[in-house]
């Protein structure tokens, strides 16, 4: 596959700078025509310009489904603005397939509608200002702003997506360049181009606060504000070390669908935490420490395996010694 590789590449770039621009703008406009399908909730384009091989780990029409069921949300309204392409990255080609690196930037304007928009009388709870602060921990704060009046969140982001063409494609077809990602695309791009194109996504990082593995965070622990990862995505977790406890910075934890039995107790130094979820795991209970975790807003623990009888002791328990924080334990 590298002999080849080299070969297909070799070809390539013997090819004159006309080709390597008119392959360019052939990017723009596939990708111009990807990004306004999402803008315009056009979830069939969508699906349609997104790499082909990307159903092989998430079947087509659940991808479809799931999209559709996101983007009928009624408590949110999104919007895509000021779109623009920063910049395009040379073109590689390995075994018939181009491969490249779509910079851009765009605003993301969240409107929050009905109930959901509305402060907590009974506490200091604001959603917008949450959502404005859980957004600035992963994007910057200078790139993050909120309207109390129009219950607005603006955010300008920054990234990047990998454009793929196939020889038997009609258009280039797009995958987001995103932390979330990066276990497939992993298996999906050969090693030879993320080492050329995209380095930094061959070791575990830590990028503004937000840690794309446990590795990379236990790593740094006091850098990490933020730690994502979905079993569905990401890989499993069979357990969690009690070293979780020294991410003492950390506002945002989410470790769903893992075959998780038990919890460490030293979540409960995690005193700094905002959001947690352990969603989609297989608990049978919660160590006593979690109920010391009094700063949380939100905290789900829904489809795990816990009994009726205990699920009611928990309700009890967080009425009673976290009133403040939403608790998720049944869909």
């Amino acid at each position: 596959m590298i002999v080849c590789g080299l070969m297909s590449l070799q070809s390539f770039a013997q090819g004159t700078a006309d080709d390597m621009q008119g392959a360019k703008q052939e990017i723009t406009k596939d990708f111009t025509t990807f990004f306004k399908a999402t803008g315009d909730q056009d979830v069939e384009t969508v699906a349609n310009y997104m790499y082909p091989r990307l159903f092989e780990f998430v079947p087509r029409e659940l991808l479809i489904s799931s999209m559709k069921q996101m983007m009928s949300d009624t408590t949110i309204k999104i919007q895509f603005l000021n779109t623009s392409i920063n910049e395009i990255s040379d073109i590689t080609t390995i075994d018939k397939t181009d491969y490249a690196i779509v910079s851009y930037s765009f605003t993301l304007l969240m409107t929050m509608l009905g109930e959901d928009a509305e402060a907590d009388e009974d506490s200091d709870f604001n959603p917008i200002v949450f959502t404005a602060d859980a957004l600035a921990a992963k994007h910057g704060k200078d790139n993050v702003t909120y309207d109390l009046e129009k219950s607005q969140v603006n955010v300008n982001i920054v990234t990047k997506a990998m454009a793929f063409h196939e020889e038997s494609g009609k258009t280039w077809t797009f995958l987001e360049y995103k932390p979330e990602l990066e276990p497939i695309l992993t298996q999906l791009v050969p090693d030879e181009i993320l080492k050329t194109l995209a380095p930094e996504m061959t070791e575990p990082k830590i990028t503004e606060g937000e840690a794309n593995s446990l590795e990379a965070a236990l790593a740094n622990p006091e850098e990490v504000t933020s730690l994502i990862i979905n079993g569905g995505i990401h890989g499993l977790l069979e357990s969690l070390p009690k070293e979780i406890g020294e991410l003492k910075n950390l506002k945002i934890l989410y470790l769903t669908d893992h075959p998780l039995r038990s919890i460490p107790k030293e979540i409960g130094q995690l005193q700094q935490l905002k959001e947690l979820s352990f969603a989609g795991c297989q608990l049978t209970s919660v160590p006593d420490e979690l109920f010391q975790l009094t700063n949380l807003k939100e905290l789900l623990l829904n489809d795990n395996q816990f009994s009726e009888e205990y699920l009611e002791t928990l309700r009890q328990r967080f009425e009673k010694e976290m009133p403040n924080t939403e608790v998720t334990l049944e869909y």
